[in-house]
């Protein structure tokens, strides 16, 4: 037992043992950690895609009433909808397209209004944020809601 190149199956079990315990809490330690990074992670890629600057795009919102705050509860629910449907994108690299008549589209298409048969209201474009927001009015509404009307 006391030479240095003996076997000792009881030393060498428990060197084996102490090992083995080493590697399950570097493992432990590893899974914690991973477990912890992964949703950190996650939530900063989703922070920076939504947060991060709009180069030049812009969404086109058409609103369904002047009112830029209202959110529209769903039917037999306890969520809501945002005031507005966004029906498109203004891309500084593309053609500009007609928000008036984007929205135009989607009261006559009866998205707007549940009633086809109500004729489209008066829109007028104007900007929140860094959206196109056409709201139905005239177009002294923007200034009536304290926003400025929409320069293309």
């Amino acid at each position: 037992m006391g030479n240095p190149g003996e076997f000792n199956a009881l030393g060498d079990t428990k060197l084996h043992d102490e090992q083995a315990a080493r590697k399950t809490a570097r493992k432990r330690r590893w899974g914690w950690t991973l477990s912890l990074s992964l949703p950190i992670l996650t939530a900063a890629a989703a922070a920076y895609i939504f947060f991060q600057p709009n180069e030049g795009n812009r969404d086109i919102r058409c609103y369904y009433e002047a009112d830029l705050n209202t959110v529209r509860p769903l039917p037999d629910s306890e969520a809501a909808l945002p005031p507005y449907v966004v029906v498109g994108n203004i891309d500084k690299a593309t053609d500009m397209p007609d928000p008036l008549g984007l929205c135009a589209d989607v009261w006559e298409q009866g998205i707007m209004n549940p009633n086809p048969a109500t004729p489209v209201p008066e829109l007028a474009a104007c900007t929140v944020g860094n959206s196109v927001a056409v709201i139905p009015g005239r177009p002294e509404v923007c200034a009536t809601l304290g926003i400025p009307a929409f320069e293309s």
